[in-house]
């Protein structure tokens, strides 16, 4: 079994939350998420194993305001015609770390949520990648859900570039910032940076490339 480290927090405990991917040798596809309490000697205090039969991956974990916790990554999900595809997750923990919901968001044919936020009014802001079924550019997508995993906004922010997200920082409830790096997809028009400022709401209040 192979163990790839992926997101670390400490908690309102002083303690650490480390969490990893776990894959059995020889199966790319075979792929859990776990996450660590270390104690501050490193030492483990517990560990919790989530939805092992599922291939998954958590690239962000955040603590949230009750004590617990809130991850973001990917996690597979059915694609019809036997096929399997790449959707992005969202997953709530108790300060035990215990599931208090997971919710997956299938959004074109892969798509991953790479940084997540809770607000001080308990909404959740996320930011991620989203990949078209036909051959088009990957888009940013920006989410924003209740605290029951509910979106109430989400933008997608593309062009003729193949988009990932470097940053994304939450000054809630007001405003979000979002770091983009953006690749010509048909090698027309140059590699950039795009910082975008986003309301609330999700709109946009200021967008430059550099």
């Amino acid at each position: 079994k192979r163990q790839v480290p992926s997101a670390l927090v400490t908690g309102k405990d002083g303690m650490f939350y480390m969490a990893t991917q776990h894959q059995q040798k020889n199966d790319v596809r075979g792929v859990s998420s776990v996450i660590y309490k270390l104690d501050k000697s490193l030492r483990i205090v517990w560990k919790r194993s989530f939805l092992p039969t599922t291939p998954s991956r958590i690239h962000a974990i955040k603590t949230r305001r009750n004590g617990g916790f809130i991850v973001a990554g990917e996690i597979a999900v059915p694609g019809g015609k036997n096929r399997q595809r790449i959707g992005g997750w969202l997953m709530a923990l108790s300060s035990q770390g215990g599931m208090e919901w997971q919710r997956e968001y299938p959004r074109g044919f892969n798509s991953r949520l790479n940084f997540v936020y809770e607000s001080e009014k308990g909404h959740i802001f996320s930011a991620g990648t989203a990949e078209p079924p036909a051959d088009a550019a990957r888009s940013v997508w920006v989410m924003t859900n209740y605290e029951n995993s509910n979106p109430i906004w989400q933008r997608y922010f593309t062009g003729p570039y193949d988009y990932n997200v470097a940053g994304f920082h939450v000054v809630a409830p007001h405003f979000a910032s979002a770091l983009l790096q953006g690749t010509p997809v048909k090698k027309v028009g140059m590699s950039h940076v795009r910082l975008l400022d986003l309301s609330s709401l999700g709109n946009v209040l200021n967008d430059r490339s550099y």
